[in-house]
């Protein structure tokens, strides 16, 4: 009869594990797909220097270059960072270094795309809407 208690016990346990499993599962599938979808999510492989798009942004490039960043910043979900201006959290805010993590991401994005006598000038530069509007003045 013991036998057949432990037993019991050991598959009640069982089954509980395994179904607290598929919750906690279920849940970091469902909370990573949602994640993924917010602007402030940076996947791992993401880093500062990889380019956007080629070739660099130059005197001669700028309308279809711009387009590209855009539409390349589109496909990363970070396009919220180039508006006309910028919308950033409070430094109180839960969101605020997930926020300045993603600038710093774009900033560095927007700084590696130019030609090297234009990174010399937007290199000091700390906002995306600065460096957006001090490149869309140069070229317009």
């Amino acid at each position: 009869m013991l036998c057949y208690a432990s037993g019991f016990f050991f598959l009640f346990f069982l089954s509980c594990f395994l179904s607290s499993f598929l919750v906690v599962f279920v849940l970091f599938i469902y909370m990573t797909e949602d994640s993924m979808q917010n602007f402030l999510y940076l996947h791992p492989n993401k880093n500062p220097s990889m380019p956007l798009v080629l070739p660099v942004l130059d005197s001669s490039n700028y309308h279809s270059r711009s387009l590209s960043i855009i539409i390349a910043l589109s496909t990363k979900n970070k396009v919220e960072f180039i508006p006309v201006t910028e919308s950033r959290p409070s430094k109180t805010d839960a969101t605020f270094s997930a926020w300045t993590c993603c600038k710093n991401m774009v900033v560095s994005w927007l700084v590696h795309l130019v030609s090297i006598p234009i990174r010399q000038s937007t290199i000091w530069m700390d906002t995306t809407v600065d460096i957006w509007n001090d490149l869309k003045m140069r070229y317009l």
